[in-house]
C-alpha cells in the first residue's frame, strides 16, 4: 500500500520499500540531505499531519521528537503524512560574494565569502552551496562565528566534484554564490559554559568544531575542551599550527592530532581514533561531545563515548560523505 506524503502543497505516493527520502527525490522534488544514513540529520523533517516511525527518530533529541521531527532518510512506512522543514530552517536563498581562498594542503581549500546581512547563523551549523549554472548544491559546515563578519569553510577538493571542483578550481575572489541555510544541531551553546567539551573531527570534520570552538573562547568557556583533529598523516594536519597555537593561548584548551600512519606530531596519538579519545576523556559523565567527519567514524565515536559515560543528548553530530 503507497503511502501519500503532502509537501510543499505537492503529494508524493511513497513506495513504502523506498525512503521517503529517496521517494521524494526520486520524483523530482526537492528535500536537503547529505549523508543518507541517519547520522547528519540533514535531511530532518516535521510531521505536521501523521506520526513519523520510530525508528526514523532515532538519535534526535528530545525536543526534536517532541516537534514530530524525523530522518526522512531512515523513513519507510505507510502512513499518509504532511510534512515541512523545521521552522528555523524556512528560509531564503542568500548570496555571499567570495573574499578570499587559500589552498590548505593537497586537498583542502580555505573559502572565505562576506556575510550577508540579514542571515543568521551558529558557529558550527552547515549551508548548502548552490552551484549558479546546474543548481546542484552540497553541504558545507562554517568554521567562523557570527561575531567575525564572515561565512568560512574548509572544502575538500573532490575529483570531478560537481560543487567542491567549482569552488576549489574556477571562483574566482569577487564572485558571488548563493546558499541555502543555515542547518544543524551540532554548534555550541553559551548555557554550557561550565561543562567540560569533547570535540572530535576527521578530515575537513574540523571545520565546524574549529568554529565551535571559537565561539566557545568568545563567550569565555570555563570548562575543560579537548580537541581531537583526525588526519591520514602528519602532512593533512591543515590546522596545526593554528590549533597549536589557541591551545598555548588558553589553559582549558588541550589540542590532540591524531594520524592513521607516518610521523606522529608532538603531543600527537597514532592508532584507533575511538581508544584514542576514550584514553584521553576517561569518564565522560556530564561532559558535551560534538563528533564531525565520516559516517563510520561518527559512529563508532558515538557507541564509544555513550560506553564512557556521555548521555546520549549530550552527543552532539555532523557527518561527511564526499559526494561528486
Amino acid at each position: 500500500m503507497m503511502a501519500n506524503v503532502t509537501y510543499k502543497n505537492k503529494i508524493y505516493p511513497c513506495d513504502p520499500e523506498k525512503s521517503l527520502l529517496n521517494n521524494i527525490l526520486s520524483q523530482g522534488g526537492f528535500l536537503p540531505y547529505s549523508c543518507m544514513e541517519g547520522i547528519c540529520h540533514a535531511c530532518m523533517m516535521c510531521a505536521t499531519e501523521g506520526t513519523p516511525p520510530p525508528e526514523s527518530q532515532q538519535g534526535l533529541h528530545k525536543a526534536r521528537i517532541n516537534q514530530n521531527c524525523f530522518l526522512t532518510c531512515q523513513c519507510k512506512g505507510n502512513e499518509d503524512m504532511t510534512i515541512t522543514q523545521p521552522p528555523e530552517t524556512l528560509q531564503k536563498t542568500f548570496t555571499a560574494q567570495l573574499v578570499e581562498k587559500i589552498q590548505l594542503d593537497k586537498h583542502v581549500f580555505f573559502l572565505s565569502f562576506q556575510c550577508p546581512i540579514g542571515f543568521d547563523f551558529n558557529a558550527g551549523q552547515f549551508v548548502n552551496i548552490i552551484h549558479p549554472e546546474t543548481k546542484k548544491f552540497r553541504s558545507y559546515s562554517i568554521s567562523s562565528t557570527p561575531s567575525e563578519g564572515y561565512l568560512e569553510f574548509h572544502i575538500r577538493h573532490i575529483p570531478h566534484g560537481q560543487v567542491s571542483g567549482w569552488l576549489c578550481e574556477q571562483a574566482k575572489l569577487g564572485d558571488e554564490v548563493n546558499f541555502e541555510g543555515a542547518f544543524g544541531d551540532c554548534y555550541y551553546a553559551s548555557k554550557h559554559i561550565n561543562e567540560p567539551l569533547i570535540l572530535v573531527g576527521s578530515g575537513t570534520g574540523l571545520a565546524p568544531l574549529y568554529g565551535i570552538l571559537k565561539a566557545a573562547i568568545h563567550a569565555g568557556h570555563q570548562g575543560k575542551i579537548q580537541l581531537f583533529h583526525q588526519a591520514y598523516s602528519e602532512a593533512h594536519l591543515y590546522y596545526h599550527e593554528k590549533l597549536q597555537a589557541l591551545a598555548a593561548k588558553h589553559e582549558n584548551v588541550t589540542y590532540i592530532p591524531c594520524v592513521q600512519q607516518g610521523n606522529i606530531p608532538v603531543g600527537g596519538k597514532s592508532g584507533d581514533i575511538t581508544e584514542i579519545v576514550s584514553q584521553a576523556v576517561g569518564d565522560g559523565h556530564g561532559k558535551k561531545a560534538y563528533v564531525c567527519g565520516n559516517p563510520d567514524t561518527v559512529n563508532a565515536l558515538k557507541k564509544s563515548l555513550f560506553m564512557i559515560g556521555v548521555a546520549k543528548d549530550n552527543i552532539y553530530t555532523d557527518a561527511f560523505i564526499p559526494q561528486k
